[in-house]
């Protein structure tokens, strides 16, 4: 009843699998913003290295996917409800170790607070700001442990409505207020890097210049700068800070990054060439 749905679920788990670009595309044309597939599980019989190798290909499609479909591929953090069925992306630090590598543009995680809350237990929110870039969306669920009856000593969980369970949805808002406010608590800048990109995608340029300079300013940062600093480059455009912004562009134009090189050249001579422009957003 006027609900519109973004994300789809589907079946596929790799972006090469049988069918994957159909779907996509089919999902596409119905008007779908993003997607969601399986859960990559871990090898026992693989070492540790093998197993990243071969999420980080699996990821590799799915971007390749995402970018040719129009469509972000998301994850989600699920925790793992059988012990036979390791899941990446159950402590989320593994998730992160995959995703960094990748455009938050293309891979999005569906944020799950419910299982991180199950796995992490009171050290569930280390991870937030670590993921902050590529979250895309924030399920609403909520539980609590009980004994379980069939393990005794040991615990099980028990799925209640949001907000009647131990999921802290307030503390999850109040982290990214907090950040907001206080860009020094941001020691890798990767939560001010969302705030950044989600003010400029509303339009909100000057939140976006404060937000993304606070970000690549943050004194521990350790990921990549080329998609916070285009990002930067167009909000001061959008906001008559000319010279600053082809000063940020130009430092682009040497990257590997083919798509944001090409982007940053494109911006800086629709800036030299047009004093009076419309806003410069995503295409």
């Amino acid at each position: 009843a006027g609900i519109k749905a973004d994300n789809v679920v589907v079946d596929f788990l790799r972006g090469d699998d049988p069918d994957a670009e159909r779907i996509a595309m089919t999902a596409k044309e119905a008007g779908f913003l993003s997607f969601r597939g399986g859960y990559f599980r871990y090898d026992r019989t693989k070492t540790h290295r093998e197993n990243f190798d071969a999420f980080r290909s699996g990821f590799d499609s799915l971007e390749a996917l995402a970018r040719k479909s129009g469509l972000k591929a998301c994850y989600q953090n699920h925790s793992t409800y059988n012990k036979k069925i390791p899941l990446l992306g159950s402590l989320v630090w593994d998730l992160y170790e995959v995703v960094k590598d990748h455009d938050p543009k293309y891979i999005g995680i569906q944020y799950d607070p419910m299982h991180v809350r199950a796995e992490g237990g009171p050290s569930w929110d280390h991870t937030l700001g670590a993921i902050a870039p590529w979250i895309d969306i924030v399920c609403l669920k909520d539980f609590h442990f009980i004994l379980d009856p069939k393990v005794p000593k040991d615990w099980k969980r028990e799925l209640v409505p949001a907000g009647k369970g131990i999921v802290d949805f307030a503390e999850v808002k109040r982290l990214g207020a907090t950040v907001a406010k206080n860009p020094q608590l941001d020691r890798e800048g990767m939560m001010l890097d969302a705030l950044g990109v989600a003010a400029f995608r509303e339009g909100d340029d000057r939140s976006a210049v404060a937000y993304l300079s606070a970000a690549l300013s943050a004194p521990r940062r350790q990921h990549t700068k080329s998609h916070a600093m285009l990002n930067l480059g167009l909000a001061l455009a959008n906001i008559g800070r000319d010279r600053e912004a082809i000063d940020v562009l130009r430092e682009l134009r040497q990257l590997r990054d083919k798509w944001v090189r090409e982007r940053a050249v494109e911006v800086s001579f629709l800036i030299s060439q047009n004093a009076r422009r419309p806003r410069i957003g995503w295409k």
